[in-house]
């Protein structure tokens, strides 16, 4: 039996379609001004939601458990995908390779399943050792992923599976967390490395400080 590779579109809801044209004037309050695909999010942050999901070795991860002193970059994705979520995970690694050791300190990476039945903890922790040892990640029920992203924003489809096919749809964008998992902005899909590299370290400063 033949299967299409699962495609990835990106999706975002239309409150966060609306919050993207107001991105450029509410970052060059903030530095981010002229930083090629980062939104910030204007007034208050959106979220946290309030699930959790279930880390590859087994402790739990909450959305609003982001301390003091740092900031979260997370990312809803699977790890079939065969384009969008290997080059975000890859161009993420090489921007946080690029930045000092006190800032590199003061940042996490989650990564969320949107294909919980097919990434086991064992495909999540190859997956992501393979861009960077220190990027988490982990799976909850498909739903209550959908719940969590949409609170942030985001939109995701459950896998939808047919005889020749299986399509995992969901928004592509790298969230940006504050301290207690407020989304205060986001970067669009495939930003690139140069635009992490270039925007992480005022996000630290300005969040993580």
């Amino acid at each position: 039996m033949s299967r299409r590779l699962a495609k990835v579109a990106a999706l975002v809801v239309v409150a966060l379609a609306a919050l993207t044209g107001c991105g450029g004037s509410d970052g060059s309050l903030s530095g981010l001004s002229g930083i090629q695909g980062y939104v910030e999010i204007p007034d208050e942050p959106l979220g946290p939601p309030s699930g959790s999901v279930t880390e590859a070795d087994g402790s739990t991860w909450s959305y609003d458990s982001v301390p003091e002193g740092s900031i979260t970059l997370l990312y809803f994705g699977y790890t079939s995908c065969p384009d969008v979520c290997p080059t975000t995970m890859a161009d993420l690694a090489a921007a946080l390779r690029d930045v000092d050791e006190s800032t590199r300190s003061k940042i996490d990476v989650q990564f969320v399943s949107t294909d919980p039945n097919r990434d086991t903890p064992a495909q999540i922790t190859r997956w992501l050792e393979g861009f960077d040892p220190t990027f988490h990640g982990g799976r909850a029920e498909i739903n209550d992923v959908i719940d969590a992203a949409k609170v942030y924003g985001i939109g995701i489809d459950p896998p939808q599976v047919s005889d020749d096919d299986y399509q995992v749809t969901h928004g592509a964008q790298l969230l940006v967390l504050e301290p207690g998992g407020g989304m205060v902005g986001y970067f669009q899909e495939l930003s690139g490395a140069e635009a992490y590299a270039k925007a992480i370290p005022i996000l630290v400063d300005k969040y993580a400080a």
